[in-house]
């Protein structure tokens, strides 16, 4: 080994993503092979102020390599440098956290303090996850093109009972800050509209679009009005505070990085209550919310987990501390590639907006996004397999039987 790490400290914290155990596999296999120990610690920052954990051997590992959820269990907790200091030797232990904007952020945090008490960097690398995409230095996070398989192929059942029913089926998926998973969404999704979060709209004016959306239908489809919109959990729409349900009860919990626990499904409910009260449409609604981090992870995730893990782990190794272990795309290729990016330049929020990924005024994704996706999402199904085929939906005639003099 190229220096004095001998054994590896990993941990998984926030909101879960799909593809944790391809990363782990890898990380404890590698070590494994080169005689080196891997211990996880369970339920993320909380387990390091409790000093629990677990020995991981390949044997253990394996069997969760195609699972979702993580072997290690998460919390939504914070540490502090001498929380680590207590279950880590920095001349022989490192530490790779599995984490977003705020896991790594807390590891960012513990690195500057550990550098002003020493005068040198903690062995910490990061490993770039979160379903929300919204990390720096990285072409996407990992967690990311799982969600978005989710959620777009339940956005492209939802025409099914829009198209039935002569509805407006609203789809609202997790997206507190950013806009990158509802644009993801809306793409794969063939969705007409999709409402963001990174911009405030009025009522008026989401009502006025979904309305549009479903005349525009109306022509298209011979007569048949629908239309499925995608919405982001964050959604910031003045004049829809009087359609939002108040639950008994009900009250707005802080995690410890002071974040609301958000519900997409009063969002939901109040965008129905909206149009009912507004419009004559029908409308209906849904949520993608523990399904997109629940399910098996897609290839593309599975592989990019699977190649920042080894590198996460081989930069740890030999010394290479303060960085994420970033996935970059070769745009010619598609070929997935890691590069070191600094830790503290990965955990500044990178929101969908300020790339030109959204039309905000006209509701659509542009082909800045389609571009961007296209790279490691590849091209989206034909809109016929994913909308109600046009060509086949017969004229509407009138059935009025005249009865002769």
């Amino acid at each position: 080994m190229a220096n004095s790490i001998d054994t590896t400290l990993l941990l998984t914290n926030g909101g879960h993503v799909s593809p944790y155990h391809g990363a782990i596999n890898a990380i404890v296999n590698r070590a494994a092979y080169e005689g080196s120990k891997v211990i996880g610690i369970d339920r993320g920052w909380l387990g390091v102020k409790k000093r629990e954990g677990m020995i991981l051997r390949p044997e253990n590992v394996r069997w969760w390599s195609n699972r979702a959820g993580s072997l290690l269990r998460n919390s939504r907790d914070k540490a502090t440098l001498d929380d680590l200091l207590a279950i880590m030797d920095p001349e022989h232990t490192g530490l790779i956290p599995f984490g977003g904007e705020d896991t790594l952020g807390v590891a960012n945090s513990i690195d500057k303090d550990y550098f002003d008490r020493t005068g040198k960097h903690l062995p910490i690398v990061g490993w770039p996850k979160t379903m929300d995409n919204d990390l720096s230095g990285t072409d996407f996070t990992l967690g990311y093109p799982t969600f978005v398989d989710v959620a777009s192929q339940l956005t492209r059942n939802a025409f099914h009972n829009a198209f039935t029913n002569n509805g407006v089926h609203f789809v609202v998926a997790f997206g507190r800050n950013t806009d990158w998973v509802v644009a993801g969404t809306a793409h794969y999704g063939h969705a007409d509209l999709v409402i963001g979060g990174e911009h405030e709209y009025t009522l008026q004016e989401v009502i006025t679009k979904v309305q549009e959306a479903y005349e525009k239908n109306m022509r298209l489809y011979n007569g048949r009005g629908f239309a499925v919109v995608v919405v982001a959990e964050g959604v910031k729409i003045k004049g829809l505070e009087p359609y939002t349900p108040k639950l008994a009860g009900e009250k707005v919990d802080l995690d410890d990085f002071g974040h609301p626990k958000l519900k997409p499904k009063i969002v939901a409910l109040a965008l129905e209550n909206a149009v009912k009260g507004n419009t004559k449409l029908k409308p209906y609604s849904e949520v993608v919310e523990y399904d997109g981090r629940d399910s098996p992870p897609i290839a593309i995730d599975l592989d990019a987990a699977r190649s920042s893990g080894e590198a996460a782990y081989d930069a740890l190794i030999n010394g290479r501390y303060g960085v994420v272990a970033a996935i970059r795309v070769d745009e010619r290729t598609g070929k997935l590639n890691v590069v070191e990016v600094p830790l503290q330049e990965a955990v500044v929020v990178r929101k969908a907006r300020p790339e030109g990924m959204i039309d905000y005024t006209n509701m659509q994704v542009t082909p800045e996004f389609v571009n961007y996706a296209r790279r490691f999402l590849g091209q989206r199904i034909p809109e016929s397999q994913a909308r109600p085929p046009r060509e086949s939906i017969p004229d509407l005639i009138d059935l009025t039987v005249r009865v002769r003099a």
